[in-house]
């Protein structure tokens, strides 16, 4: 399309990747940095869990304590 001199592309795809991608894409440091995020929250989540089963497991499973007997 031609209007005024200046050649007008009907394709939106050059203008939309330029906008949308062009500015938005991650280096290799941010990619890093993301990535170990992920890593840290879930073995955090872990060791959250792992602490709750241990703090809360008679409660949660329904695990009865053993009662010492004495043997004579």
């Amino acid at each position: 399309m031609r209007a005024r001199g200046v050649e007008l592309s009907l394709n939106p795809a050059p203008f939309y990747w330029r906008i949308c991608f062009g500015t938005m894409l991650m280096d290799l440091a941010q990619a890093f940095i993301f990535d170990v995020g992920w890593f840290f929250f879930a073995a955090w989540g872990m060791v959250l869990a792992a602490v709750s089963v241990i703090a809360f497991g008679r409660d949660i499973l329904g695990i009865r304590r053993r009662e010492n007997r004495k043997s004579d």
